[in-house]
């Protein structure tokens, strides 16, 4: 199977609609402070893939790629979203999201990507299993491709972010992590939207 990334902006036209998946990605942290590049990559099962690295002042939020199925019209595909911060010596993963599904024949289906502040660090329960981090919960890469929604290349990217894209104030007691106020959290431990941990 071959896995193509198409820009979107240089669409071919076809006489069938393309077997292909819109992948939106956005986030809700600060780029140039929380992040510096964005690394999209795509492979199907057993096969090579493709990536691609957008600089953080490169793409405005939320953006879009499209991973075309090649030959494999109803073949899975594994899509990996990471978040970069570099030191100019090194560059370190901020926060990761994967999501493994099928592409469907003749149809474009529309990924979103969200990569959440609450994930940072791969999101503490994710560690050391091939789950994902998605609003602080772990969960399992797999979607079912018939749960995605029409993707459009033509129709505006509506953000998949509530809120401001800003870091939060390094000087406050709770810097980097979101609490929800609702929950009770033991002292040392970390509080997410999810359970407490």
């Amino acid at each position: 199977m071959r896995i193509l990334f198409l820009a979107l902006a240089a669409s071919v036209g076809c006489a069938a609609d393309p077997t292909q998946l819109l992948v939106v990605v956005d986030t809700d942290l600060e780029a140039g402070v929380e992040y510096d590049a964005i690394l999209v990559s795509a492979a199907g099962e057993g096969v090579g893939g493709a990536e691609r690295r957008f600089e953080a002042g490169e793409v405005e939020l939320p953006f879009s790629v499209g991973v075309a199925a090649g030959d494999a019209k109803d073949g899975p595909v594994r899509v990996t979203v990471s978040l970069w911060l570099s030191d100019g010596e090194r560059s370190v993963g901020v926060v990761t999201r994967n999501a493994i599904t099928h592409f469907l024949p003749e149809q474009t289906l529309r990924l979103d990507m969200l990569l959440s502040r609450t994930c940072i660090g791969g999101g503490e329960s994710c560690a050391g299993t091939e789950n994902t981090c998605v609003d602080g919960a772990c969960v399992p890469p797999e979607i079912d491709p018939t749960t995605l929604p029409h993707g459009d290349p033509d129709a505006p990217l509506m953000s998949l972010v509530d809120g401001p894209r800003v870091a939060p104030d390094a000087a406050g007691d709770d810097a980097g992590v979101l609490i929800d106020a609702g929950e009770e959290c033991e002292e040392g431990e970390a509080c997410r939207p999810a359970p407490c941990r």
